[in-house]
């Protein structure tokens, strides 16, 4: 085949692609350089007799004595099973790397190695057969594998994406998750969705996350910057609980509950259910007060 690589090409053509294809992810577009604006940016790609066929958004970090690294989030975009465009782009990548006179040129590509139902990773009852032609398929153009680490520390992005299918059937509603999440909005939970409006509330969070656990998170300019360059298609989400009102709505129904316990035709069984309740609801309310 006839290919042709390409260092920059512009925006709008890279995005195009990027977006729509199978592989698509945030980490490759062209909004990417704007959030990591301490890097340079490269969007390349290749084209097969005139026709875009594959992209990568690479970032440089210049170092000192004019060497630098490289690093294509979660890139190349193509298709993987096409081995005569892997092999001539990830070539091509590593003259792209020398040329800038790189010391290291670190992929992550968007490739599943298998896909399970979470409820069973969480039951320890998975009978995976897992897919690593495509690591062998990198080794043979001189890539290497760091290994399917575990730690996050080990690693530029989490190696293990949940996903949920909304699907017309709405299976996802089954779902435990889904069935928890229900609950905590009937328990006073509310959820706020917005833009640059709430990124002062999460840092707010974020902080209060970083003392708690003793770590160190984003600051207040990163999120700011992501909100900035993906706009509309940025939803920061917040779930909160007003104490006072889950307190007052907890409060009435303990006492429709009681009112309940006075019914003289009442069963036994139901009667321990409706005791069961009641120890439930002044738990609450006292972890309420202690807010």
């Amino acid at each position: 085949m006839n290919y042709t690589f390409k260092e920059n090409i512009g925006e709008h053509e890279f995005d195009a692609f990027a977006t729509t294809h199978a592989k698509a992810t945030f980490f490759q577009q062209s909004s990417w350089t704007h959030v990591k604006a301490e890097w340079n940016s490269y969007l390349t790609g290749v084209y097969q007799n005139e026709m875009l066929v594959a992209v990568c958004l690479v970032l440089q970090r210049k170092l000192p004595l004019n060497i630098s690294l490289m690093y294509a989030p979660r890139g190349p975009i193509l298709d993987f099973e096409n081995i005569e465009l892997l092999n001539f782009y990830l070539q091509q990548l590593k003259q792209f790397a020398k040329k800038y006179k790189t010391m290291a040129l670190t992929i992550d590509p968007f490739v599943a190695r298998a896909e399970y139902p979470m409820i069973s990773a969480m039951q320890n009852e998975l009978n995976v057969d897992y897919d690593d032609h495509m690591v062998d398929l990198f080794k043979k153009q001189d890539y290497k594998h760091t290994g399917f680490v575990l730690d996050l520390r080990d690693s530029f992005q989490p190696r293990f994406t949940p996903i949920v299918r909304l699907s017309d059937d709405k299976q996802y509603q089954k779902s435990k998750g889904y069935k928890e999440g229900l609950k905590a909005l009937k328990r006073g939970v509310k959820v706020v969705r917005g833009g640059a409006e709430l990124v002062d509330r999460l840092q707010a969070l974020i902080i209060k996350t970083e003392t708690h656990k003793k770590i160190n998170l984003r600051d207040v300019s990163y999120f700011k910057r992501l909100v900035s360059a993906y706009k509309d298609d940025c939803l920061i989400t917040i779930s909160y609980i007003d104490f006072e009102e889950s307190k007052t709505n907890t409060e009435d129904r303990l006492k429709e509950l009681l009112k309940r316990l006075k019914t003289p035709t009442l069963t036994e069984k139901r009667r321990e259910e409706y005791v069961r309740q009641q120890v439930i609801l002044e738990n609450e309310i006292k972890k309420l007060e202690e807010e």
